[in-house]
C-alpha cells in the first residue's frame, strides 16, 4: 500500500478490474451483433421462434379474457335457480364463481393460443421462403419487400378458408383481406427499412423512374428554349 492511500485500502492486485481498467477508463464493450438486412433485424429462425411465442402469448391473453367472460356468465346462468340469501352465502357465490370462470378461462386460453401461433408461424415461415426463392442466387437484399409479404398473407388466408371448410364467398373475402393485411405489414417493413438506410427494391425504381420523368422534362424545356432562340434569330 503506498502512503497516497485511503486507510484501511485493500491491497491491489494484478488481476484486480480496478488495475486493469482505471475507474476512469470503461472496460471494452463487447460488439453488437447486427442483422440489418433481416425483417426485425433478427435471422429466419430466431424471428420466426420470436413472432411464434408472441402470438401465442397474444392469443393466450384474448384467449383469458372471453373465456373468464363467457364462463361467468355461464355458471350465472347455470345457478339461476339458486341464488343466495345472506351475505356469508353471496361470498362463497362469488369465490365459486371467480374459481369457475378462472379454471376455464385458462383452459380457453391455451386453447386460443395454439390456434394463433400456427397459423404465425405459417405467415413468417412463407415470407422468408418467398424471400429466399425471390432473391436466390442474385444475393440482392433488396428484393425483400412487400410482395414477398402480400403473398404470404394471401396464402394463409387461403389456407385458414380451405381448413375452416369455409363457403366460396365467405373464403374469397377471407383471401381479399389477407392480402390487404399483406400490404399494409410489408410496407411498413419496407418503410423501415427504407428509414435506416437500406435498399428496397421497388423504392429504388420508383425513384430511378421519377428521376427520368424529370430529366425528360428537363430536356423538353431547354428543347424549347434553343427553338425559342433560334426562331428571334
Amino acid at each position: 500500500m503506498s502512503l497516497v492511500d485511503p486507510p484501511f485500502a485493500r491491497p491491489s492486485t494484478p488481476n484486480d478490474p480496478e488495475t486493469v481498467f482505471p475507474p476512469e477508463l470503461d472496460p471494452p464493450q463487447p460488439p453488437i451483433v447486427t442483422h440489418p438486412h433481416e425483417r426485425f433485424l433478427m435471422p429466419p429462425l430466431p424471428r420466426l421462434t420470436f413472432t411464434t411465442l408472441l402470438s401465442y402469448t397474444s392469443g393466450s391473453i384474448l384467449g383469458l379474457a372471453h373465456g373468464f367472460r363467457t364462463s361467468a356468465l355461464r355458471f350465472r346462468a347455470e345457478n339461476s335457480h339458486r341464488t343466495p340469501f345472506n351475505q356469508r352465502g353471496w361470498y362463497l357465490y362469488h369465490r365459486a364463481k371467480n374459481a369457475y370462470a378462472f379454471r376455464h378461462g385458462l383452459r380457453e386460453a391455451n386453447r386460443m393460443g395454439l390456434r394463433i401461433a400456427p397459423w404465425t408461424a405459417l405467415f413468417f415461415g412463407i415470407e422468408e421462403a418467398v424471400d429466399q426463392v425471390r432473391i436466390g442466387d442474385t444475393g440482392e437484399e433488396g428484393r425483400k419487400d412487400f410482395l414477398s409479404t402480400t403473398i404470404a398473407g394471401g396464402a394463409v388466408a387461403g389456407a385458414f378458408s380451405a381448413w375452416s371448410s369455409l363457403p366460396m364467398v365467405v373464403a374469397a373475402r377471407m383471401v381479399r383481406m389477407g392480402l390487404g393485411v399483406g400490404v399494409g405489414f410489408g410496407l411498413v417493413q419496407d418503410y423501415i427499412f427504407w428509414a435506416r438506410g437500406q435498399r428496397v427494391g421497388w423504392i429504388g425504381l420508383l425513384g430511378r423512374l421519377m428521376g427520368r420523368g424529370e430529366k425528360s422534362e428537363d430536356g423538353g424545356a431547354i428543347g424549347k428554349a434553343k427553338a425559342g432562340v433560334r426562331s428571334a434569330k
